[in-house]
């Protein structure tokens, strides 16, 4: 498998007009949504449609392979005001 930069996922973010934090659900929403506005049967032009492919794959493919970590740290990096909660007595 190869390796994923952080610049295919910036760019593949960038085509499908998605923002950095989304879950798969919406990535697959957004993907039928655009493959429906950009398909080659509607506007005769393939290459955006490639473009669209290659970046759902990208990004499908990191959300599948990425591994959590469920320890205090990781935890506390992902919610913040939880750690503060607890800190300060909210």
């Amino acid at each position: 498998m190869e390796e994923l930069s952080v610049k295919d996922i910036q760019n593949a973010l960038e085509v499908m007009g998605l923002p950095v934090f989304i879950s798969l659900k919406e990535l697959k929403l957004r993907y039928r949504e655009l493959a429906l506005k950009h398909h080659p049967d509607r506007t005769k032009k393939s290459d955006m449609m490639l473009k669209i492919n290659q970046s759902y794959e990208v990004l499908k493919k990191y959300m599948e392979n990425y591994r959590f970590t469920f320890s205090d740290e990781e935890i506390i990096k992902q919610c913040p005001r939880d750690e503060y909660a607890l800190r300060f007595g909210f």
